[in-house]
């Protein structure tokens, strides 16, 4: 019905499989006599990469975001929306795990993430590296002021540089790289 959505999930997938254009066309054509509303997501970061398999200041090969550029193609842009699990695993998350602190941030420009990687396996890395090598580096330069004002993850960057919040939690961070993502994505659509 036209109030019903339809959410394809290809889980980790490839998105340029040839498999799925018979289940994006079907959709496709589903869509013109229903008029749902259709979405396609993906899970784009492997439940294998660690903190400790990022290299500091560079870009995370392994999670693919081109989604977002696939999803504007002829026989994908009929979908409503596309989504993936905005750099984190979509694997439920195990217990316990040692420190291994690492910021997580988009670049719009490249289409990508990087990684900022702490030297050492304690909590004060968060605000005593990966703050200042976010503030510092060429992705953080991508974005005007005002974007670096509005945006949740920028901002809450800027207040564990100001001292606001002290930024030593791991859990933080994924928010910050997840807000960031989102965010900037609004920003690109909007």
């Amino acid at each position: 019905r036209a109030c019903d959505y339809i959410i394809l999930d290809i889980d980790t997938a490839s998105y340029t499989s040839p498999v799925f254009k018979k289940i994006y066309k079907n959709i496709s054509e589903s869509k013109k006599n229903l008029h749902f509303t259709s979405i396609v997501i993906n899970a784009n970061r492997p439940e294998n990469l660690f903190n400790t398999n990022m290299s500091d200041g560079e870009p995370i090969p392994e999670i693919d975001v081109g989604l977002k550029d696939f999803y504007s193609l002829p026989y994908m842009s009929r979908f409503d929306g596309f989504g993936d699990y905005a750099s984190i695993t979509a694997a439920l998350p195990t217990t316990g795990g040692t420190i291994s602190p690492a910021g997580i941030y988009y670049s719009k420009e490249n289409n990508f993430f990087v990684a900022y990687v702490g030297r050492k396996h304690l909590l004060s890395e968060f605000p005593d590296y990966i703050v200042p090598s976010i503030i510092s580096g060429e992705y953080w330069a991508e974005y005007d002021d005002e974007h670096h004002s509005t945006c949740p993850g920028c901002g809450a960057i800027l207040d564990i540089q100001s001292s606001i919040i002290s930024g030593k939690n791991q859990a933080l961070w994924k928010g910050i790289a997840m807000l960031h993502y989102i965010y900037t994505l609004y920003e690109i659509n909007a």
